[in-house]
């Protein structure tokens, strides 16, 4: 029996991932520790694993209150990042790392997402473990990348390693990059080889039993419209509501509503036989009979809907969620809107147009079988379960990277130099699609240009 520590930090959604990944290596014999905050402490034991505190907490009142800090549109301190990535972040993220030092005590094994990668990396390599990067952020195994990290960030990091004694620009690589995404959603442009398992369509422990309410199922079977912000927070829920509740009237639409970490609730009166606010209702109960989900952009929450082949509007507020707004309107499977420039009317459109209309949802459903068919989580156990050291000792170099064979070469995405070219007609059973007279990669809807995407990413 290994000991392993996950690491993971965010909202929900980004725990959920790590929990049902701990969740299978438990199950294949395993101790796991998950080192999250202290809001997620249900989430984790309800699960049966080892809750290990990092030393805050981040619920859905927390994020609330910070809601500007997940808004990459109106930051106040976009502009200003190198000068608040000071003393205090320095000294927030140091405390980080040596609580995470201290849960990684005896351990094994270290497997960290994409949001706490850049501090594990230096756990492991002051506590000299093996560890693994695992993410489900598809724009996250790209190079160059959507986001490259600017000079300051690699200054602040090369200071966080001075001040723990590791030497300034140097590499702890992990055993293994493991993307749980799509390899028709996405495919990574990466220098490391990168293991993709496909979705895991993981949802929170609890709502796997979920039955709807006999008023719920009635309105189901209306196909409405569907909109879900998951555990994005965002700091007008009222405008959220109104605009979306006003498009849905213009389009003669029923629309439910789920409040999430937004907590998006009823302004004034409404009609309950057009808008229904429900709570945690999983995904997977609501997708099959939505005309459309109205969506951040979480690539949970879009695995979800290509998993039924529900057309999707992404409307990203930031991360990696322009870049997934990219991809679903590059596939032909919804489109990108701005959250803060749409109107009612404008939205409306932009759904009729490109969303609710019968090629779109074609495209949506050929992908189905495609997505299902892949491997999942279980690849992900297999990579891990490989990789895991051996009496103590961390593998050597000439083991990292080999092939890894999952029950299909495809499966794996050798780099570097690869590049992704999904063809548009094989997926569209009417015919070619055809994005339209502007580039995919250049704008989201919503009335006007948004934030413009490298054009290396055409077509991805």
């Amino acid at each position: 029996m290994a000991v392993i520590v996950l690491s993971t930090r965010g909202t929900l959604g980004d725990h959920i991932p790590g929990v049902e990944l701990g969740r299978a290596l438990l199950a294949a014999g395993h101790r796991v520790r998950l080192a999250v905050n202290g809001a997620q402490r249900s989430l984790v034991e309800r699960a049966g694993l080892e809750f290990r505190s990092i030393g805050y907490e981040l619920g859905p009142e927390q994020a609330r209150n910070q809601a500007w800090v997940w808004d990459q549109w109106h930051n106040p301190l976009a502009d200003r990042a190198a000068e608040d990535f000071g003393d205090r972040a320095a000294a927030a993220e140091l405390d980080y790392i040596r609580r995470l030092e201290d849960i990684c005590d005896g351990a094994d094994l270290l497997i960290a997402s994409t949001t706490t990668a850049n501090l594990a990396e230096m756990v492991a390599e002051r506590q000299q473990i093996s560890w693994i990067h695992v993410s489900p952020m598809a724009m996250a195994f790209h190079e160059p990348p959507s986001r490259p990290d600017p000079v300051w960030f690699t200054a602040f990091l090369d200071r966080l390693r001075g001040d723990l004694g590791l030497s300034a620009g140097a590499e702890y690589p992990p055993l293994a990059d493991i993307l749980a995404s799509s390899r028709w959603f996405s495919r990574p442009h990466a220098e490391r080889r990168v293991v993709q398992t496909g979705f895991w369509f993981a949802e929170a422990p609890g709502r796997r039993e979920f039955t709807p309410s006999p008023q719920l199922a009635r309105f189901l079977q209306r196909s409405p419209l569907v909109l879900t912000l998951s555990s994005q927070p965002v700091t007008d829920p009222a405008h959220v509501v109104d605009l979306h509740v006003r498009a849905a009237e213009l389009l003669d639409r029923p629309l439910i509503v789920q409040r999430g970490w937004a907590d998006l609730h009823p302004i004034g009166a409404v009609d309950p036989d057009r808008v229904q606010f429900i709570d945690s209702v999983p995904h997977s109960q609501l997708f099959p009979h939505a005309a459309a989900v109205l969506t951040h952009g979480g690539i949970g929450t879009l695995a979800a809907a290509m998993r039924v082949g529900c057309p999707i509007a992404v409307e990203p507020y930031g991360n990696d969620q322009i870049f997934n707004a990219q991809r679903v309107r590059a596939l032909g499977i919804g489109t990108g809107i701005h959250p803060h420039r749409a109107t009612p009317e404008k939205l409306a459109e932009i759904l009729e147009a490109r969303v609710l209309t019968p090629q779109t949802r074609s495209r949506a459903l050929a992908l189905v079988t495609r997505v299902n068919a892949e491997p999942g989580l279980p690849a992900a156990v297999r990579t891990i379960l490989d990789h895991l050291p051996t009496n103590g000792s961390r593998p050597t170099s000439d083991t990292i990277g080999k092939s890894l064979h999952l029950g299909s070469e495809d499966t794996i995405v050798d780099v570097p130099g690869w590049t992704d070219q999904i063809n548009d007609a094989e997926l569209d059973p009417t015919g070619p699609y055809t994005p339209g007279p502007e580039p995919v990669t250049s704008r989201v809807d919503g009335g006007c240009a948004a934030a413009t995407l490298p054009s290396a990413y055409a077509p991805n």
